[in-house]
């Protein structure tokens, strides 16, 4: 008897351990570019991710491309953007596998992404035992010159990104495809537990509730939200009924991490060339309540 209500004790125990969410500890890295080269981007990445790994992080997330391709940062043509670009299995992401190998992490990184003729802004997340997955972004915007913007250059992507990213079911988005509800909706349908953001882009919403933060709470998934720290954007609005509309500044950084409740548990706040990070549970998403 004794050892009959033991085994029921020891069973009940398991099964409390197994039902325990998991928690990993997570980055975000604020990088931006100021090196005349992808390789010269690439020695202060890499500098920050060793340095978030030091601190215990095994999720680590860079920007978007913006900050590694200096091109495209400089929004310049697409040849010369083409020029720049790597496909999937190039110099950089050899560079950060082997890195991830090494340290035993993680890391999702923005890159402009070469397949043939055609170019994609796209999310690559590695781990020690290689590429996990891609992810090119659905949403290209249409923002600035003739020839230079998004739409010019990139190439639509057509898939939801979800990657089993060192272990973990991942959504991933990237910049602009995070403002749209159906984008997270793809990623809550397929119970990711965990949703990466790579951006270039405002570091707040029009009703300064951080995207991260908001989203979380909305399909209780933890976020993490890694954005370029360039300084404030000021994009002219247009003329209306011949008067000039005030420029409206747009400020970049704020990358940070927020839990499955919606609190931001660590903001970057407009610093360049740092990491943030913190531990979070692991929760599926859900649809909105």
């Amino acid at each position: 008897m004794r050892f009959a209500m033991l085994g029921l004790a020891l069973a009940g125990l398991a099964s409390t351990v197994e039902a325990r969410p998991r928690t990993i500890r997570v980055a975000a890295v604020q990088l931006e570019s100021v090196g005349g080269s992808v390789d010269e981007n690439a020695d202060k990445a890499v500098r920050l991710i060793r340095e978030a790994a030091s601190r215990g992080a095994r999720y680590i997330v860079l920007p978007e491309l913006y900050a590694l391709f200096p091109a495209a940062r400089d929004h310049r043509t697409a040849a010369e953007v083409r020029a720049e670009a790597q496909p999937i299995d190039g110099p950089l992401t050899r560079r950060l596998t082997a890195l991830a190998r090494e340290l035993d992490v993680n890391v999702a990184y923005g890159m402009a992404e070469r397949r043939g003729e055609t170019l994609y802004d796209s999310a690559v997340l590695v781990g020690p035992a290689g590429v996990a997955g891609v992810y090119a972004k659905r949403l290209p915007i249409s923002i600035g010159p003739p020839g230079t913007r998004e739409s010019d250059v990139f190439a639509a992507g057509r898939e939801a990104g979800v990657v089993r990213w060192g272990g973990v079911p991942t959504g991933v988005l990237v910049c602009a495809d995070a403002g749209f509800d159906n984008m997270w909706a793809a990623l809550a349908a397929q119970g990711v537990e965990l949703v990466v953001i790579l951006s270039s882009g405002p570091g707040w919403t029009p009703k300064r509730d951080p995207t991260s933060g908001h989203q979380a709470r909305r399909y209780r998934v933890p976020v993490v939200y890694a954005n370029r720290a360039r300084p404030p954007f000021r994009l002219p609005v247009g003329v209306a009924n011949g008067v000039p509309a005030p420029t409206v500044i747009m400020p970049f950084g704020n990358s940070e991490v927020a839990d499955a409740k919606g609190h931001v548990l660590v903001n970057a706040g407009d610093r360049a060339d740092v990491f943030v990070s913190a531990d979070v549970e692991l929760h599926p998403a859900a649809p909105p309540r």
